[in-house]
């Protein structure tokens, strides 16, 4: 540590489209020093013909996931290097992205190894094998509630993009969505879509797909990317928020914290949403239980406030108070799965 109140984390988070940094950022903006050694992508190029055929027909040692790693070690090995002591702790996002060499040897660099598995755990089995060796082990998906020697949180909402600095009322739309691409998530948007269309609402919706967006036959599938950054103050200015949450997925996404955080209304598949304390009916439509006919209704009615109690509790400053066991903090519990 480089003082009595300055602590040190290690972060390694998915880079996809610079989450990390939104990670990173929200550290430091509760006074850590932050050695961020985060590597891993979705966005994957080949370098050449050998590592295509390397990768195809390697086996595990030359998956997708250890060749990104193994691009990236010496890196990740400089920054830990200059580490003038051990790291109070050391926060692994999606830890299955490192191999499990790696994790071992961190230990050496950090007082307090802290993994949060933000993806339903049965999407990514390979992180139950990852489990023993944390001292703290969270996870977000109510389904893995009461998992042996894990521990439940949410997701949260950033506090350091503040309202002053991402206001920008010529950027303001009714309904906003930015997404990965699935023909489930399209057949629910283009409904919407329709909605908005009928009684003049503007919206900004749309779907990424690296590959092939060309020959969509709609104007929401795009290939252009945006930032995690971006997202937030496309959220800021937008009055409804919208999240779809893939089928095997019952934790609720950053998109549902963003509405709490920013007090925007919510449009959500997530039905599990009812079963947490900010939930309230006024807030929140749920597609698929709702009736689609009181949408218009539902958007008509003013946003009803949150306790400032409970919506603290989602903050990004008590979820790392809480995963970090350093008072003060609201533990986060999650609904039964």
């Amino acid at each position: 540590m480089k003082g009595e109140t300055t602590k040190t984390i290690i972060l390694g988070a998915p880079k996809h489209f610079g989450i990390d940094k939104m990670v990173e950022r929200e550290l430091i903006y509760q006074g850590f020093d932050v050695v961020n050694i985060s590597f891993f992508d979705n966005v994957f190029e080949y370098k050449n013909l050998g590592e295509w055929l390397r990768i195809k027909w390697g086996g595990k040692k030359y998956s997708k996931k250890n060749v990104l790693f193994k691009r990236s070690q010496q890196k990740i090995n400089r920054r830990l290097g200059q580490l003038e002591n051990t790291a109070d702790y050391a926060l692994i996002i999606r830890p299955d992205a490192f191999p499990k060499n790696f994790i071992k040897a961190l230990r050496t660099k950090a007082d307090i190894l802290i993994a949060y598995q933000w993806d339903a755990m049965q999407r990514f089995p390979k992180t139950y094998g990852y489990i023993d060796f944390f001292d703290r082990f969270f996870v977000f998906d109510p389904q893995d509630k009461g998992m042996a020697k894990t521990l439940e949180t949410s997701n949260f909402y950033p506090v350091s993009y503040t309202e002053l600095a991402n206001r920008n009322t010529e950027r303001g739309t009714d309904l906003y969505y930015w997404g990965n691409y699935s023909s489930d998530r399209k057949a629910i948007l283009l409904s919407l879509i329709r909605f908005c269309e009928a009684h003049n609402m503007h919206y900004d919706i749309h779907l990424h797909r690296r590959r092939f967006a060309f020959f969509m036959k709609d104007n929401i599938v795009t290939n252009e990317a945006i930032s995690f950054e971006e997202n937030l103050t496309r959220s800021f200015n937008s009055k409804v928020l919208i999240d779809l949450a893939p089928p095997e997925q019952y934790g609720l996404s950053f998109r549902v914290f963003e509405a709490l955080g920013f007090q925007k209304k919510l449009i959500t598949n997530n039905h599990t949403i009812t079963e947490y304390d900010f939930y309230h009916p006024d807030n929140v439509f749920i597609y698929g239980k709702d009736e689609m006919e009181n949408l218009k209704y539902f958007l008509e009615k003013p946003y009803v406030p949150i306790s400032e109690e409970i919506r603290q509790k989602y903050s990004f400053r008590n979820w790392i108070h809480y995963i970090t066991d350093e008072n003060p903090y609201v533990k986060i519990n999650l609904p039964e799965g």
